[in-house]
This record gives structure tokens, sequence and C-alpha cells, in this order.
């Protein structure tokens, strides 16, 4: 198109220009004066006119030196622009030309352009120099300069666009194939997963996204190639003709598309597992699992990357079936296990999200030990905060997470308040610290999850039936801006004594009582001591025992001054338990960070039996046993139970699970304790109502004795003389 233009214009042009034997017919003879005779449009004179440098005066120049600096293509058309342009600046009265400058004007050059090259070549031109001459040498440095700083801008504030450009040119160039099959690869490499992207990379240009279709992932015992694992999962999904599904999540036969209850995905290695000792291998000892996502949409952030929190800013997955078989997981019985030496070490590179939420999650879950496989679905997942880290800590303080585990529906959420909405609750712009709160709530969840999770130990053993129902408060530590007042933190710290290691209900501040997670109980609930877990947490609440300990053998002259007493301890414990702030980077003091968990569990329609293997209880224990189960089989309509648990933050430093925070067989020993007290009471009051009842007949048969001599002394004294009368 402009090759076509190009050569109209220099044939128009060559057009215009008289020829040789033309000239010499045009040529005066000897002795005859030259006529000047006006030009037309369709005319150029064979000379230019031009300034001269020394008289200031109209030269004639040829007209072969004239925009010698021009490109060929727009030197022709401005060439053509100028005689027009002294045809129009000629003066028709004397015949003369005016003295004026006459270079081509951008309107000039426009009107005499054919094609949409040329006039964006004119435009961009005239914009960058203000001139159509070539471009030197530091004008082309500039645009190199000024074009690289504008992508690193680019690249850096919109990364996820840049990448989506370079995947769209890509799939014009239709190497989508090789690009999945090097990003898989390269997560492959990183995560220490095998990755197939099967489907296409779409750019969400709205979104600020990049949309991953069909994405697989799988670690198994035998390590697969992506390669491999692309071509597995294609060979094993039916072909165009007998797919009459809408879903492609359905094209795995062996994946349910919704969660019955009954159905559940085979295992990875069939359904055959031996678990004798000596079949076990270590170096398969991890969970196993495949996943296929339907979608995965990331948004990229090279400034992060740059920070080390790595290139994914925010992630959305929806559409998740798949299977985690963790049957080849073990532990080896004559080793303790030790939960801080399970715990993952940071590693630079870590991912960092902003931003994580799930749609549509459902797999089955198999467990060692022969237990039972059961499906877990999320419906919907919400993290404003997702760490490689800190996982398990980020899965609590969720902003939503609503799902079923084994046909029982689950909740994660943000507990409210009567008097103000949960944006006043938990944001930042009302005050200069804001306190994290969540409720994790389990309905009619079976018994064996939790006997399963609580290390085969304790009372929950006992039980072979049953279900429970659970709510989880859990208090995050607060988080300060850099506005906060050190009388702030104190007032925290002292504010919180009384409640940390004491059974008052956990409330944010007066006036903000959080609603009940939970009907209100006829009877008070079965408390278990508090639970501390780390150093901090275990040496305060020793020398909260110790304290109490103490107190006890003090001698309370006065309630008033026993009132008094009590509350310069809770002072000076308040600066004793707890370790002194802190002063952060900015400047801050920062309180001891624990992580405050109030659980209310309670069980229903419970069975228990006496353990048959009694090597692991001890005589007291033992002795509690028999009592204990009694308990339960009478009480097994509803048997409440709740217990504090204070936690350091830093036992959740590495943690990825809840095994891995140590929390599960502190809570279940809690619990045994909780039992054995309340045992142990009933049986104080039985004995203490036996001997009550004993002294009470005691007293009744000394009165009746008492009476009884009274009697007969009576009849003693009057008998003689009745006798003596009636003789």
């Amino acid at each position: 198109m402009a090759s076509g233009s190009l050569d109209s214009d220099a044939r128009d042009l060559r057009s215009d220009y008289p020829t040789s034997a033309t000239r010499e017919k045009q040529l005066p003879k000897e002795g005859e004066q030259r006529q000047e005779a006006p030009l037309d449009s369709a005319q150029e004179p064979n000379t230019a006119l031009q300034k001269s440098p020394m008289t200031h005066e109209l030269v004639e120049m040829p007209p072969k030196t004239l925009f010698q600096n021009y490109p060929r293509s727009l030197r022709n058309l401005a060439l053509k622009a100028r005689s027009f342009a002294l045809s129009r600046a000629k003066d028709k009265s004397t015949g003369k030309t005016e003295g004026k400058d006459t270079t081509p004007t951008q309107e000039d050059m426009l009107g005499l352009a054919r094609g949409f090259w040329t006039r964006l070549r004119i435009r961009f031109k005239w914009f960058t120099i203000r001139s159509y001459r070539r471009f030197n040498i530091d004008e082309i440095s500039a645009f190199f300069t000024l074009g690289g700083l504008g992508t690193a801008i680019w690249v850096i504030v919109g990364t996820t666009t840049f990448v989506s450009v370079i995947f769209a040119a890509l799939n014009l160039l239709n190497l989508q194939e090789w690009i999945a099959l090097q990003i898989a690869k390269y997560i492959s490499r990183q995560t220490g997963f095998t990755v197939a992207c099967n489907g296409a990379i779409v750019p969400k240009w709205k979104e600020g996204r990049i949309s991953f279709k069909d994405v697989v992932v799988t670690r198994q015992a035998t390590p697969i190639a992506p390669e491999e694992l692309q071509q597995k999962t294609q060979d094993q999904r039916p072909t165009d003709a007998q797919d009459n599904s809408p879903n492609n999540l359905l094209l795995w036969e062996h994946i349910p598309a919704y969660d019955t209850g009954k159905e559940f995905v085979p295992p990875l290695d069939g359904d055959e597992k031996s678990q004798t000792p000596e079949a076990r291998q270590p170096d398969k000892n991890f969970s196993m699992f495949e996943l296929q996502i339907d979608s995965v949409d990331v948004q990229l952030s090279l400034s992060r990357w740059l920070d080390g929190h790595g290139m994914i800013n925010t992630a959305n997955m929806h559409g998740v079936r798949g299977i985690v078989d963790r049957r080849n997981v073990f532990w080896d019985p004559n080793l303790v296990y030790d939960p801080r030496a399970t715990r993952r070490k940071a590693r630079p590179g870590d991912f960092d999200l902003q931003m994580f939420t799930v749609e549509d999650f459902l797999v089955t879950l198999y467990q060692p030990g022969d237990f039972r496989p059961f499906n877990v679905s999320i419906f919907s997942a919400r993290i404003p905060r997702l760490r490689t880290q800190w996982l398990f800590y980020d899965l609590l303080n969720a902003e939503s997470i609503t799902g079923q585990i084994d046909g029982c529906l689950f909740s994660l959420h943000k507990p409210q308040s009567v008097q103000h909405t949960s944006s006043y609750l938990y944001g930042k712009g009302n005050r200069h610290y804001f306190q994290n709160w969540s409720r994790l709530r389990v309905d009619g969840a079976n018994i064996d999850h939790i006997q399963k999770m609580s290390g085969l130990s304790g009372p929950m053993t006992w039980i072979y039936s049953g279900r429970f129902d659970l709510v989880a408060d859990i208090k995050f530590p607060r988080q300060y801006d850099k506005d906060v007042d050190i009388n702030t933190v104190f007032s925290e710290i002292l504010e919180n004594l009384g409640a940390t290691f004491s059974h008052e209900p956990l409330n944010r501040y007066k006036g903000d009582e959080l609603i009940p997670g939970q009907p209100v109980l006829s009877e008070p609930a079965i408390v278990a001591p508090i639970a501390a877990v780390g150093p901090v947490s275990q040496r305060a609440q020793q020398q909260r025992v110790e304290h109490d300990q103490a107190g006890q053998g003090r001698i309370r002259r006065s309630q008033r001054l026993l009132h008094e007493q009590q509350n310069k301890n809770a002072e000076k414990e308040a600066q004793a338990t707890l370790p002194m702030p802190g002063e952060g980077d900015d400047g801050v003091p920062s309180p001891p960070q624990s992580v405050l968990i109030e659980l209310d569990l309670r069980f229903k329609d419970i069975k228990a039996s006496m353990p048959i293997f009694t090597r692991e209880l001890s005589y007291s224990s033992y002795a509690f046993a028999r009592p204990i189960v009694a308990f339960m089989n009478s009480k097994k309509t509803l048997i409440p139970v709740r217990c504090r648990i204070v936690m350091d933050l830093s036992e959740f430093d590495g943690s990825l699970d809840l095994a891995q925070t140590g929390l599960l067989p502190l809570v279940s020993d809690k619990i045994y304790e909780a039992f054995a007290n309340h045992v142990r009471s009933q049986q104080a009051n039985s004995l203490r109502m036996r001997n009550v009842s004993i002294w009470s007949l005691d007293l009744a048969a000394h009165g009746l004795l008492r009476m009884a001599r009274h009697l007969r002394d009576s009849f003693a004294r009057v008998l003689p003389t009745l006798e003596a009368q009636f003789s």
C-alpha cells in the first residue's frame, strides 16, 4: 500500500517537471527578452529561490540540493508541496515571488500523502522533531533511552499486562504449547511438584490477570516429567465425538462432579496398600496428591519479586478436583514426635500472596492407619494474605471459608457484634490499632476425626461412637501503627492479664461483646485447665500458678484489704509474667505476641468403653478411667467442655498444618484433666453428701435415743405413784 502510493507520487512529480526538449523550446533566443509566465499548480520551476547568507536576497538554487536531508519518499512530497506553496505565495499583480519561507507544513504534506503508513510517518516526525528530516544520532539515542525507560516502567508497574502482551504475541505465532510447557517445567523445578498446563494461557485484559486453563498438579512416589504428565492426561480423555458433557471436570471418570457422601476417588496406587513395617520406605514418607484445576487466574508483580515475596501477587483458583493420599505417611513408634522438628525452614523466594481465593474445591482424602476415606470440599474461600512460612496461621486468619468435611458443614468467618458493624470492629481507619478475630465452627462431625488427630491417646480414644460440635474463637495479636501511644500498649497488657490465664470470657472491649457461637447452656460446662503452648506462655502460666499457690497461704485480714492486694498482685504479675515490650523497626513498642483460642466443644450421643490396652495409663489415670467412662455413658446426650489455649506466635512459624503446632495432643490431655477433675469433684460431692447424711442420721438417732431415755425416766418416776394410787 505504501509502496504503491510512493510510486504514484513519484510519477506525478516527474510529470510536473518539463522534459529537456520542452526546456529548450522554452529558453529565449539570443537577443530576445525573457518573458516570465505565471506558474500553475501543475508546473515546477527548474530552480529554487533561497535567501543568500551574505546579501539576504533571493537567489536561485537547483532543486537537487533542496531537502537533501529528507527521506526519499518525504523529499518528493516536500518538493511537490513546495511547488504548490510557491504558486500560492507569488504576487499575481506584479508577477514577483514574495520573499517568505515556503517550507512545507504538516497540512501540505498530509494533503499530498497517500496511504495510512505515509500519513503516520508524517505525523510521527512532526510530533517528535517538528520537521521531516532524517533523525540524527542524538535523537535516535534519545528514542532508545525513552523506549527502554518506558518499557522498564511498564514491566515494573504493569507486570501482568506486559506478560499478557508476550503471551498474546506467542499465541499469534502458535507457540502457546511451547510456552505452557516451559512454564510448567519452571514451576515444577521451583515447587518440587509436577505441573502440566493442558489448556490455553488466556490474558484477561479487563481484570488485569492471566488465566491458565486446565492445570494438573501432582506429587507421586515415582517422579514424572511435565511432558509425560501432559501426554498421560491427554490420553486419558475421550475424543471430541465421545465428549457430550459441557463440564471439563467430568472428563476424568474417577473424579465425581459433586459430593454425594458415598462416592470417593480411588487411591493413586490401587485399593490394596501394605502397611507392614517392611513395606514402608523412608523416601516415600510424604503426602501424595493429584489435582486437576479448571482455571487459575494470577496477577504478577515484579516489584514484589524484587522484594523477595515471589512473582505472584494475587491468585484465584476455580474448579478443583482430585485426591490427597496420605497412607504412606508413618511415624517411628520408638521416637517421640516433636512438632518443632517437623516445621519447615524459610527459604528465599517463598510466595507471599496479597489475596487468594478458592471456589468449587472437592478432593478425597485418604488418611494413614486404614482410616476410612472421606471428601473435603470448599464452597468458597477468601484469604487476604497467604504465605508459605505462615500457611496455617494465614488460613486461620482468613476472611471467610465455607465448606464441608465428611458430610459436615464448617465455616471460618469473622464473628459479629450487636453494638458495631464488622467494618468498625476489624477496620484499620477507626483507631491506631485493630484486633482480628476468627470463629471456626464445625457442626455434627464424627468422633473418629478427633480421635485420629489427638494421637490415639486419652479419653477421646475411649469413645467408639458419637458426634461433636466445635466452636473456636481465635484472637490474634493486635497490630499497631506508627501513631499509637505507649499507654495504649500497656493498658492493653493490663486488660488482657486477667482474661489470659483465667476463665473470664474473651471480649474485644466493653460494649463490643461478640455474639455466642452456640446456644446458651442451662448448666455450666466442664472447664478444662488452660493449655499453654510455647516457652513464653508456659513460663507465664507457671508464674501464675506459683503466684496463686503463694497467695493461698497469706493471711486475709479483711475483704477490703484482700481486694486491694489482689489488684496490686495483678499489676505486679503483668510486669513479671509478660515480657516487656520491645522496640520495633518504627520505634513503637510491641506487646508480647500470642494467640488466644477459646474452644467450646460439645459431645453428643457418645458411647464409651474401657480401654483394652492400659500400658500407657498410669495408676492414677487408670483409677479415673472407669468413673470417666461411666460419666460419659450417663451424660451421653450432651457433654459440653470448654478449654482456653494460649499459644506463642512463634509456634506458627513454619507450621503448615494443625499437627505441626502440637496443639491437639495437649488439648486431649487437658480434656482428660477436665473429666478427671469433674469426676473427682462428683466423687467428693458424693462423699460429702454421704458424710452429711450419716451425720444427720446420727443426730436423729441420738435425739430419738434421748427422747426414749426421757420417756423411760418419766415413766419410771410416775409408775410407782400410779401403782400406789390404784392399790
